[in-house]
């Protein structure tokens, strides 16, 4: 995840984590996660989810 615009908390069951612009965010395959936007602005993100090696075995 790329963080555009906006502030807000990353929730996960491993952190809790201050997320502003220009953070970028590794998410393990499968870890339930949230984003809470914790500003006036609205938070805007960029995900990008990889093509997972399972699905080139097709």
């Amino acid at each position: 995840m790329l963080i555009l615009e906006g502030t807000g908390i990353l929730k996960s069951d491993k952190r809790e984590e201050k997320v502003k612009p220009y953070d970028a965010i590794y998410i393990a395959p499968d870890e339930p996660h949230q984003f809470v936007n914790d500003g006036d602005e609205t938070l805007k993100i960029i995900c990008v989810i990889p093509k997972g090696k399972e699905d080139h075995l097709k």
